[in-house]
């Protein structure tokens, strides 16, 4: 009888499963790729690698333009950024996770860096000189 209910169960919540899946796949709009940006906003004067692991993605690097940066498909002008510096974001008896906190006039943005200071203070050093 357990047996015979179990299969009932199973069979009414396949295809309900596979409804909700399919849903969700439809719901998720595709990601939009560096090169995506480029095309969009034209040829960048350089481009600052963040995360060399996701280098090629919107949030791994930041193009800089003449008056404005574009990091995951935001674009922030030059004159709005107040501060540029870097933290360890990890909490205690993890490993490091570095970001570049970029503070804007309205927001403060958090960038991750992966898990080396000197390539955090690399980044934060290119990207102050290119503001």
């Amino acid at each position: 009888m357990t047996l015979l209910l179990f299969i009932i169960a199973v069979a009414l919540c396949l295809p309900l499963g596979g409804v909700y899946l399919n849903k969700k796949k439809k719901d998720e709009a595709p990601r939009p790729t560096l090169d995506d940006l480029i095309d969009v906003n034209g040829e960048p004067n350089d481009i600052i690698v963040l995360d060399p692991l996701r280098g090629n993605e919107p949030d791994g690097a930041i193009l800089v333009y003449a008056d404005h940066i574009i990091y995951n498909g935001q674009r922030i002008t030059k004159q709005d950024i107040r501060d540029v510096t870097f933290n360890n974001a990890a909490i205690p008896y993890f490993p490091n996770d570095y970001q570049i906190v970029l503070a804007t006039r309205e927001r403060t943005l958090h960038l991750p860096v992966g898990r080396d200071a000197t390539w955090a203070q690399e980044v934060t050093v290119r990207l102050k000189r290119e503001l």
